[in-house]
């Protein structure tokens, strides 16, 4: 419960600025009773906010673009940039060796290869090579072993680890299987720490998902985006919507937790299409479904074809 109340507080500092003092309080009120009646309470305060159209675009437009000119589909940079080699290095070392922490924190281990392009994806990530994979393995289980009784890691407790990417089900078994017995060896995890494997679909097998919670991975995130294997194929995604279900639906019998990420707004995606998506991952038995706003990046082939024709993306509602 108490991770729970923390993300309900985080969720409302997010959303402060688009959410009426009503909808604040509906955000943090417990289920009561049947729980779709209380979703359904949600959903019908949700459809009459005031700035209904600054959160996910106009009922009526000339093209997409006018529809969602208000709404951040559109991806503005901050001008946040990452820290330069050596400075990044540096700044961390200094703040393993000096820093402490008095609150629970995560950790994010980066697995920066994939065999697909995904047409949307603005990520950090480089062709998947089984020499540069296996040197990256090799370095990333040193850099774990050097950061072994650091100050910063003796005074925190970890209670969420991530390995995302890219894809880090590009690795073989036995290169995940000795990143997470590191993991487990070095860093500070809390009793009930949430360990969680991302990947695409496409990457995992019920070999390397096995290995995976032989060595304590409890939560398993895979980007399904949508089922429809033509949107799938425009996506950059080889496998069809059968071949997803079918190993989901494997992966769910091992009792585990997985989660999968759907995009709405997606070109061509009609409502009929995203109410599938959505009966698939019903049908599949998983536990639990992260639905994503369409975020188009420049220089993407996804954020061209915007650029280019925007008359087949979705409008409005």
């Amino acid at each position: 419960m108490k991770k729970i109340d923390k993300i309900t507080t985080l969720g409302k500092m997010m959303l402060k600025d688009k959410i009426t003092s009503s909808w604040d309080k509906l955000l943090t009120e417990k289920p009561q009773g049947d729980l779709m009646v209380f979703y359904k309470k949600r959903l019908e305060h949700f459809w009459r906010l005031p700035d209904l159209e600054k959160i996910i675009g106009k009922e009526k437009a000339a093209s997409a673009y006018a529809a969602m000119e208000e709404v951040d589909v559109l991806f503005e940079d901050k001008g946040i940039k990452p820290l330069p080699s050596p400075l990044g290095q540096n700044a961390f070392k200094k703040l393993l060796r000096e820093a402490s922490s008095s609150r629970p924190i995560a950790a994010y281990i980066h697995i920066p290869f994939c065999k697909i392009r995904c047409t949307y994806c603005s990520f950090f990530k480089q062709g998947s090579s089984i020499k540069a994979e296996a040197e990256y393995v090799t370095k990333l289980l040193t850099e774990l072993e050097q950061m072994r009784n650091m100050h910063y890691l003796k005074t925190a407790e970890i209670q969420a680890v991530f390995l995302g990417g890219g894809t880090p089900g590009t690795l073989t078994k036995e290169q995940l299987s000795s990143i997470l017995q590191k993991v487990r060896q070095v860093l500070p995890l809390s009793s009930d720490c949430e360990i969680t494997v991302e990947s695409s679909i496409y990457d995992m097998d019920e070999e390397k998902l096995a290995a995976c919670i032989e060595n304590g991975a409890n939560r398993f995130s895979f980007g399904v985006q949508t089922f429809a294997t033509d949107l799938r194929r425009q996506l950059g995604r080889p496998d069809t919507c059968e071949e997803v279900v079918r190993k989901l639906k494997l992966f769910a019998e091992t009792g585990t937790k997985v989660i999968i990420d759907l995009i709405y707004g997606l070109p061509g995606q009609t409502k009929e299409l995203l109410q599938r998506d959505l009966q698939f991952y019903l049908d599949c038995g998983l536990s639990g479904v992260d639905l994503y706003k369409l975020q188009i990046f420049p220089g993407t082939p996804l954020g061209n074809q915007f650029k280019a024709d925007q008359s087949n993306f979705p409008t409005g509602r």
